[in-house]
């Protein structure tokens, strides 16, 4: 007989209590003793209570055994399980402030990996799915649906491409990784506002670099492509595949250097070292510095040279060449690239055909003691093949090289070269055109220099 007692139900002298969220039933007996209840009345208990899920066996056979009053766990609800939220794992992401920590134990604030380069199709972020996650059941065996997981979705910005449904991207161009929230934006220009210094540390850049600040000394900017400064280059290093636009001044150091592959702009340039493939246009004067330009070197405003070395490969412009006080060197007609290639190879010949005169008198002293009819003993015999042998190696050598040289010397002299100055050349100035040089020793007006019959002529510079 079953009868109800507040929040229990008594069947059978079986007393079946549920908890508030169903997930776990319970079992006690009135009165009990063994082999007071069976199985049937616990199971005529349960399904009258509509106890269908979870149900523990094991108590059960517990509580048939030995009865109690106190209440034991018979059945237990699963609890939902929630989807798991989508992810994203970003593989382009710079690692961070971190600087490198040097081989003795110094640690390295110039590079401080804040900006991630990138190559095309390189795989940018990987997207792991949400999940709708696993439903939970009360002991009555009612569904409780589990909440799905929140979906996110990477966002494909500028040369970036999505693949695999949205579930990859990667790289559609060279440049510098940007995230901003779940956006990736290759981008081919990187921005600093301010300088560089310890805070940004060295840049380096797939793309080009607009600062607005300067480089401080001690610093270096690379970049695959242009680099523009608003204020100066103070003491820094920059190395581009593009153009150097310097808004102020470059101010070189004794460890900084300028090495760009398109050409150079500054306002001033002051004790420097700039290598350009291009041309080097300055606003007002270059003072101490060394300069080489494939191309041209011209100077405006007060279009001064002084002091230094400058080389151009097709003609130099400017106003002024040195001073009372400053000796300069001017070189044209001469890729600086060709020339520093021509001067290696005339040490370089010049070393080996030291080595082949000691090798002809080696041999020479061997083949005469042989001649002489003296015996020659075996380690002197194979002296002599290994002179004899070496003689001929640095011929065949010296020989390539001569060819070397001399077609590099048919670059050398180029007909067009010129050097264009508007008002004074002052003494002391070297002037080198081609493989011809000259010493200025008297101040020169209004001149134009140039190679005529591979001759250095100088003749007034026509307006």
């Amino acid at each position: 007989m079953m009868k109800e007692e507040g929040a229990r139900q008594v069947d059978f002298g079986i007393i079946v209590e549920l908890d508030r969220n169903l997930m776990e039933a319970y079992i006690s007996v009135e009165s009990p003793s063994a082999g007071t209840i069976t199985r049937q009345e616990i199971d005529n208990a349960l399904k009258s209570n509509n106890i269908v899920y979870g149900i523990l066996q094991e108590e059960i056979a517990r509580v048939l055994q030995s009865p109690s009053p106190a209440p034991v766990l018979i059945a237990k609800g699963t609890e939902a399980v929630h989807g798991d939220d989508a992810n994203i794992e970003f593989k382009c992401l710079p690692s961070g402030y971190a600087p490198a920590i040097m081989n003795d134990g110094r640690v390295d604030f110039y590079n401080l990996n804040l900006i991630r380069n990138v190559e095309i199709g390189e795989v940018l972020a990987i997207r792991t799915p949400s999940t709708q996650g696993i439903p939970g059941y009360t002991v009555t065996g009612k569904e409780i649906p589990p909440k799905p997981g929140k979906n996110v979705n990477i966002i494909a910005g500028k040369n970036v491409e999505l693949k695999n449904d949205g579930q990859l991207a990667v790289a559609a161009s060279r440049g510098h990784a940007v995230v901003v929230g779940n956006r990736i934006d290759i981008s081919d220009v990187h921005k600093v506002e301010g300088d560089i210094d310890f805070a940004t540390g060295n840049i380096n850049v797939n793309g080009s670099v607009f600062i607005t600040g300067q480089i401080t000394d001690g610093f270096t900017v690379t970049a695959s492509g242009d680099v523009e400064v608003l204020g100066n280059v103070s003491g820094g290093t920059v190395v581009c595949d593009g153009n150097l636009k310097v808004r102020n001044g470059i101010i070189g150091s004794a460890k900084s250097m300028i090495k760009v592959k398109g050409s150079v702009y500054a306002k001033f340039i002051e004790n420097a070292r700039i290598d350009a493939g291009g041309d080097v246009n300055v606003g007002h004067a270059v003072l101490n510095s060394h300069v080489n330009a494939n191309r041209a070197i011209v100077v405006a405003g007060k279009g001064a040279l002084m002091g230094g070395m400058f080389r151009a490969g097709e003609y130099i412009k400017c106003k002024v060449v040195g001073s009372p006080m400053a000796a300069c060197e001017l070189e044209v007609g001469v890729n600086p690239e060709i020339r520093q290639a021509w001067i290696k190879l005339l040490e370089e010949r010049k070393e080996k055909e030291s080595h082949y005169d000691k090798a002809v008198k080696a041999a020479n002293l061997l083949k005469g003691m042989q001649d002489s009819g003296a015996v020659m003993n075996a380690e002197q015999l194979n002296l002599l093949a290994q002179v004899t042998a070496t003689e001929a190696k640095l011929a065949r050598e010296i020989m390539l090289l001569s060819d070397e040289i001399e077609r590099l010397e048919e670059k050398l002299n180029l007909p067009s070269c010129r050097i264009m100055v508007k008002e004074t050349i002052f003494p002391r100035t070297k002037i080198t055109l081609g493989l011809r040089s000259i010493v200025i020793k008297d101040p020169i007006r209004s001149a134009c220099i140039r190679l005529i019959k591979h001759e250095i002529n100088i003749s007034p510079l026509l307006s």
